[in-house]
């Protein structure tokens, strides 16, 4: 059963955009696979009384594999047990927030998301989640103000740090931006190989009309991971924004195709 769900390649972006997206039908069968052996796997453990070693982390698989079949009910109904039997967890909090997500209810997730980091501000995964989904709804100030308070709570938590440094950057306020980039050059002196912190400065260098500075960062960041599509992307969108069209095309093709290979995995 694990070996059958490690196998269900899809991605995570389709499986819970509340697009109605479905994964392709070999990747349905996979899951629809490994979905009976745990079944089985759970009803041996049950009668052995040794399902309590197992059962929710089996779950938390069975849930996804459910939402792979699009069927977020049974996955939401899962979750829901595992919580009520176990008490929350903030994999199983995650988990829920996502399937509420998948299913089409973008209001329940972020309800529930708010709702469980009030009660448990230490988690960090359940906050990142968050911040995405209001950022998807386009509830900027909300995000930026998780965001923030996050970073005043725990100054040394990188990944609040990150978060917030990424968002400084894209603000129309040059004084926000410089707040950011500086965020910044303090994250990448803890983590150089960090392409992403180089995305979010040549964010900020773009936006302080430093087109030079954000060119050198993006071609030094896919230096460092060539296969991300989205610094590819950003130095394509560069290109093209300085009338430079020529050499964004072929740029923007290579964006294009690893992000349909990102999408795959």
């Amino acid at each position: 059963a694990d070996f059958d769900h490690e196998r269900t390649a899809v991605s995570p972006q389709v499986v819970f955009s509340g697009s109605g997206s479905k994964a392709e039908e070999g990747t349905r069968a996979r899951a629809a696979r490994g979905l009976a052996r745990y079944e089985r796997a759970l009803a041996w453990a049950t009668a052995t009384r040794l399902d309590g070693f197992v059962r929710t982390g089996a779950e938390l698989r069975m849930a996804w594999l459910d939402a792979v079949l699009g069927d977020y009910a049974s996955a939401e109904r899962r979750l829901r047990a595992c919580a009520e039997r176990e008490g929350m967890s903030e994999d199983l909090a995650v988990s829920l927030v996502r399937v509420l997500r998948g299913a089409g209810d973008a209001g329940g997730s972020i309800a529930f998301a708010r709702s469980q980091w009030a009660a448990h501000a230490e988690w960090g995964a359940l906050r990142e989640e968050l911040i995405n989904l209001l950022l998807a709804e386009e509830e900027f100030d909300e995000a930026y103000s998780i965001a923030r308070r996050a970073v005043d709570a725990s100054p040394n938590d990188f990944v609040a740090r990150r978060r917030l440094a990424a968002m400084l950057v894209t603000s129309v306020n040059p004084a926000t931006v410089e707040e950011g980039l500086a965020l910044v050059d303090s994250l990448v002196k803890e983590d150089p190989r960090n392409a992403l912190l180089l995305l979010a400065r040549a964010t900020g260098f773009q936006k302080l009309q430093r087109f030079a500075d954000a060119e050198s960062e993006l071609r030094r960041a896919i230096e460092m991971d060539p296969d991300d599509w989205r610094l590819h992307q950003a130095l394509g969108d560069l290109l093209m924004a300085t009338d430079r069209q020529k050499e964004a095309g072929p740029i923007m093709r290579r964006a294009g195709e690893l992000r349909v290979k990102s999408l795959k995995r």
